[in-house]
């Protein structure tokens, strides 16, 4: 049970770690779309 608390811990950290560059890649891809013009 601990391994699994370990796991998620982490995979939260990674999650929080790199948001700002998915959020920045997700912008990118929103300006890219012609529809969202």
């Amino acid at each position: 049970m601990g391994l699994a608390v370990m796991e998620r811990y982490i995979g939260a950290v990674f999650l929080w770690a790199f948001t700002p560059d998915l959020e920045a890649l997700r912008l990118m891809d929103q300006l890219m779309e012609p529809h969202s013009a």
